[in-house]
């Protein structure tokens, strides 16, 4: 099995989910190999000159190691999409079955946005493909029934494998609000900004702010930037920039509740990561989103761009923390029965015969 998708760094959601995969158990079942295709967004000019050469090296794996029989494609939408969409007709001229894995929101405004003739090639790059994964059974309806694909498609939530952590207790009145992802304002950043903008000096005066993740060039993550730093005398404000293993996983620990104000979102793995920690969860209400926090026991759930709302329950928390500890076990124990990484396991590895004996 050759698995296609980007790995750490750059840190992410697929780099850490295809990195988990390649050092679980699944290497006892299967011969796993790997072709990373991680980069920096870039110019439409040098994407495709990646993009040749991304191709060009699958082909020389395929050459290299003809015993592969299957390809594991992640993906998620734009740019990216039509890469693994050639690589997945590569791989069917040289007779190897295909495994589409979309991940992230941005496919359903993207469709959305599409014309007739672009829809058109983008159903018919999924239905080459022998199984197409996706992460939830509301993704799954979408594609079903608003895009029409007639390749089998499969749920497969994501999840996590999380290393023993020691979790820091919240000490004084200060309450640390974590972010972990792309700082781009599509993530919800500058709404973010503007929530902490909205709240009394009192209450901001009790919130330290810690964002984890780079921009995907320099001018999204100046912008963020610029919408944190030197705007509040009476707020700390820290950018972590993009943290692995033992960093990451202090700052997780480290902090009091976990924020992800996305404008879209599928099933973010962050918020699992979080959630498998005890820490309470602010996040939009989009995607497979509130089939993971229950609101008003995990966490609480907001509409997209809603600034008020998302500034009245920062303070909300700031002024009544007892209720943390609660939401935050509920979610632990959430997490424990339903993203566990051994079942995750299981159910990709049926996936994997399912596609390699049709």
């Amino acid at each position: 099995m050759l698995i296609i998708g980007p790995l750490p760094p750059p840190i992410g959601g697929q780099s850490i989910l295809i990195e988990s995969i390649l050092t679980g158990s699944l290497q006892n079942r299967f011969q796993l190999l790997s072709l990373n295709v991680a980069h920096r967004l870039m110019g439409f000019t040098q994407r495709l000159g990646l993009s040749l050469i991304f191709i060009w090296r699958l082909l020389l794996l395929l050459s290299k190691h003809p015993r592969i029989r299957a390809l594991h494609i992640h993906t998620s939408a734009g740019n990216a999409f039509w890469e693994k969409g050639v690589m997945a007709i590569v791989g069917k001229l040289l007779g190897k079955k295909s495994i589409l894995h979309i991940h992230g929101g941005n496919f359903l405004p993207w469709w959305g946005s599409a014309g007739h003739a672009k829809r058109t090639l983008i159903r018919s790059l999924l239905n080459i493909n022998n199984i197409v994964i996706v992460l939830s059974s509301k993704s799954k309806d979408f594609y079903l029934n608003e895009v029409r694909c007639s390749a089998p498609v499969r749920v497969l939530e994501n999840a996590v494998r999380v290393p023993q952590v020691e979790i820091a207790h919240r000490s004084g009145s200060t309450l640390t609000f974590l972010y972990v992802g792309h700082l781009k304002p599509e993530k919800g950043l500058l709404d973010l900004a503007a929530a902490i903008d909205r709240l009394d000096s009192s209450i901001r005066s009790r919130i330290c702010m810690k964002l984890m993740g780079d921009g995907e060039n320099t001018e999204t993550a100046a912008l963020i930037q610029q919408a944190f730093l030197n705007k509040w005398e009476d707020c700390e404000i820290h950018f972590l920039g993009p943290l692995s293993g033992a960093d990451k996983w202090s700052a997780f620990s480290s902090s009091d509740v976990f924020v992800l104000p996305s404008h879209s979102e599928d099933m973010p793995l962050s918020i699992i990561e979080a959630m498998s920690l005890g820490k309470p969860v602010l996040a939009t209400h989009v995607g497979a989103i509130p089939s993971l926090i229950v609101n008003g026991s995990g966490g609480y759930l907001f509409s997209p761009r809603d600034v008020r709302a998302l500034s009245d329950i920062i303070q909300h928390l700031v002024e009544h923390p007892q209720s943390l500890a609660a939401m935050g076990n509920n979610n632990r124990e959430r997490a424990k029965q339903m993203f566990s990484f051994e079942s995750y396991e299981s159910r990709l590895e049926k996936i994997y015969l399912e596609a390699l004996i049709h």
